[in-house]
């Protein structure tokens, strides 16, 4: 993927901003990512969805593409849209992340779990593992950033 066009776009929609933040997690960083910002920006959001989706090969193509949040499933869309899949969206409560009403994962389907942005990695983490429990296989998973400090490991490529 083509970091340069990318940090355009995520420049010019505001999604990135620089200056003095210090981060959820207690961190201290010259940079902040408000990813939905990029929506306001249909045109800017397609093509970094298709930037991602290009990342992934034919034998990790997908039968369904599994995102959460706002940003995470505007993202889904639009990959599925060009990977020619079906979008599937994942909501979170209290007990951790579920399948929203009227989206199912079937056995044996090959679901591409994607995010805005992997920090840690435990939300990627935990969608996926509901994945596995309804009978999905994970080919590969992928975000707009990663933002990690150490290489996140999701036991299958990470795009």
């Amino acid at each position: 993927m083509n970091r340069d066009k990318i940090l355009q776009i995520l420049k010019s929609t505001g999604a990135l901003a620089e200056g003095h933040y210090r981060l959820s997690g207690g961190r201290h960083s010259p940079q902040y990512l408000k990813c939905e910002c990029i929506l306001r920006r249909p045109l800017e959001m397609g093509k970094l969805s298709k930037l991602l989706a290009g990342t992934f090969p034919d034998d990790e193509r997908p039968d369904r593409i599994l995102g959460r949040g706002l940003t995470g499933g505007v993202l889904a869309y639009e990959m599925a849209r060009k990977l020619h899949a079906e979008p599937i969206f994942a909501g979170e409560d209290e007990s951790g992340p579920y399948l929203r009403p009227g989206f199912s994962v079937l056995p044996g389907d090959a679901v591409v779990v994607v995010d805005d942005v992997v920090t840690t990695g435990r939300a990627m983490h935990l969608l996926m593992s509901l994945v596995l429990q309804e009978g999905g296989e994970i080919p590969a998973v992928g975000a707009l950033v990663d933002r990690s400090e150490e290489s996140v490991q999701f036991g299958v490529p990470f795009r």
